[in-house]
């Protein structure tokens, strides 16, 4: 199941490698900097010396968290397509481009100072078993963060974004290109079938059983977006 959830994932991301942060951009409202920049505030006030991108995509976390905090920087993506597009930029001096799947990652446990994530367990299959192996690579004391996409809970923001997801970004994406067609078409059902199946709690109590403190949730973009951050608790 999980080597066809990889190649699910390379398959779409191959398709829109090139020139995917326009778009992506464009049609996220222009909140991906923004929730970048929680994520990047929460990692820069642990002061890490060694922190891990998992998911990294074209390499605009991973950069900007090189440029805020100085730390060395491992940003890891399944799609070769996607690192090619990072190792294009030209702000990822200090920035290391590893190959690898998110389930199965080639790192020694407790060798980061911090690992993140952004909008990666919609297209994994085992969300547990995936949380544990990323996990796994937080030294004790270290940082675990997330961005993904969340559901507005509020009724006149929920609506708005079923019709955004549904008609709008479908609509537009489509005249892109086959690729886009394809996200445009699933992004909407895959955002609410991963939060009726792995609610925030959930996923928190996920974490926090993985020997972590859970920091409060943050609903960003009226929910649009949702920042899950916490510690990995010390060895007793």
């Amino acid at each position: 199941m999980e080597l066809d959830e990889i190649r699910r994932a390379q398959a779409i991301f191959t398709g829109i490698a090139r020139g995917y942060d326009g778009p992506a951009q464009v049609f996220g409202l222009f909140r991906y900097r923004s929730w970048h920049r929680a994520l990047v505030d929460a990692v820069a006030a642990r002061k890490p010396r060694r922190v891990l991108d998992m998911c990294t995509g074209t390499g605009a976390l991973a950069a900007a968290i090189r440029a805020r905090t100085g730390a060395e920087v491992v940003a890891v993506d399944v799609t070769r397509a996607m690192l090619e597009q990072a190792r294009r930029r030209t702000d990822m001096a200090g920035v290391h481009l590893v190959h690898a799947a998110a389930q199965a990652p080639p790192f020694a446990p407790g060798s980061f100072d911090a690992v993140v994530f952004s909008y990666l367990l919609r297209y994994v299959g085992d969300v547990p078993a995936t949380l544990g192996a990323l996990a796994a690579l937080v030294r004790p004391g270290g940082f675990f963060g997330s961005i993904e996409f969340g559901l507005p809970e509020h009724p006149v923001a929920r609506a708005a974004w079923q019709v955004y997801t549904g008609v709008v970004l479908r609509a537009g994406l489509a005249l892109l290109s086959p690729g886009w067609r394809r996200v445009g078409g699933f992004l909407g059902p895959s955002i609410r079938d991963f939060h009726t199946r792995h609610p925030v709690p959930a996923l928190e109590n996920e974490i926090a059983n993985l020997g972590f403190v859970c920091h409060p949730t943050r609903r960003l973009s009226l929910g649009g977006g949702v920042l899950m951050t916490a510690t990995r608790l010390p060895v007793s």
